[in-house]
């Protein structure tokens, strides 16, 4: 078998060289490179082991899902490699996606899995965070989480036309829940205020937790908040189901519709009047639509960025890794790395005064 594979990389050779002496199309360096390629060079990957580092202690929802990526997608890597999972939790994910972005070799060995809003630190000017996500390498999101903002049914407050209409009328905003500024629950109706152009929430940012908001909201110590549709099933889905909240706006799809489980919630790209609002709307809703998102170093080779991508593309079809996401009850919506790179480039592209929003939005 040797003999014959040697015996065929040499036919390929003589073959190149007689097209190179007919067309003089070929160096002597690409003549090398075929004769290595037809001797068969092995996968990159043979044998290795990647590493995808979690900027979030072990035990959460993303060490969930990057356990659950490494556990299927190294069979669809060539060359039976291996993949282990490294939580470096600190600074809300900045030290894991720093470490990834400026430390680790661009090799095409290591992978970050970090926080989906991380990217907002970058336009709101963090400066502990390094990381620059137009050169930061995507290669995949395992989930989509629309964004919404629910309210109590016994409340005058049940869509946004009827808040605007109680405002205008002099009666007092509702009262929202959120832990602080910067976190969902004050993000997601600010960027509504903005859009539609007027006050409409008193958000009371000091609850020291998602319990505490839950347990505001059945109190009636405040009439609505804004999360995920995934958490506010978790958390209050015993409200949901009972009538006792309705959700009065949502992210929608990745293309811009309404999510089929809300036909009759707008969507903020509803809201969004203009091209600045429109850009607004993207810049919120890229950690939504990207909600699990891993990440490569820049500069590693382009052959492995694809040899990644294509993996993980396999990853999500994989009948097996789909099981064990429902098994787990981890929902897959997965995003490809090429459409995340558009993504975080269109989203980081903002006017001076949308930059300043934003700061003012993260508390900086």
């Amino acid at each position: 078998m040797t003999k014959n594979k040697f015996l065929f990389g040499s036919l390929t050779v003589l073959v190149l060289l007689s097209m190179h002496i007919k067309h003089g199309s070929y160096t002597s360096v690409e003549l090398v490179a075929s004769a290595q390629a037809a001797a068969g060079a092995e996968p990159f990957y043979k044998g290795k082991t990647l590493r995808i580092v979690v900027g979030l202690s072990a035990g959460g929802g993303y060490d969930v899902y990057a356990r659950l990526l490494a556990r299927f997608m190294a069979k669809h890597i060539p060359g039976n490699s291996s993949i282990i999972v490294q939580n470096m939790p600190g600074a809300g994910g900045i030290a894991a996606a720093n470490y990834v972005y400026e430390v680790a070799k661009p090799d095409g060995l290591t992978m970050a899995l970090v926080p989906r809003e991380l990217y907002l630190g970058q336009i709101g000017a963090v400066p502990e965070l390094k990381v620059d996500f137009r050169k930061f390498i995507p290669v995949t999101s395992l989930t989509d989480e629309n964004p919404t903002i629910y309210m109590r049914t016994d409340t005058p407050y049940t869509s946004i036309r009827a808040i605007q209409e109680a405002v205008q009328q002099g009666k007092p905003p509702p009262r929202m829940g959120a832990t602080g500024v910067g976190s969902t629950g004050y993000v997601l109706p600010r960027v509504v205020e903005e859009l539609v152009g007027m006050k409409l929430f008193n958000i009371i940012a000091g609850y020291p937790g998602a319990s505490e908001v839950d347990l505001a909201l059945v109190k009636t110590e405040i009439h609505g908040a804004g999360r995920t549709y995934v958490s506010l099933l978790e958390r209050s889905r015993h409200m949901l189901d009972k009538g006792e909240v309705t959700v009065i706006v949502q992210g929608g799809t990745g293309d811009r519709k309404r999510a089929p489980y809300l036909p009759n919630v707008p969507t903020y790209w509803e809201l969004a009047k203009t091209e600045e609002d429109r850009a607004l709307v993207t810049s919120l809703l890229v950690s939504y639509n990207a909600a699990r998102p891993f990440f490569l170093s820049p500069g590693v080779p382009s052959d492995r960025v694809r040899i990644l991508r294509e993996a993980a593309t396999k990853t999500v079809k994989d009948p097996e890794f789909l099981a064990e996401a429902e098994k787990t009850k981890r929902p897959i919506d997965p995003l490809s790395g090429e459409a995340m790179e558009a993504m975080y480039k269109k989203a980081l592209e903002l006017s001076p005064r949308l930059k300043a929003l934003w700061k003012e939005l993260l508390g900086r």
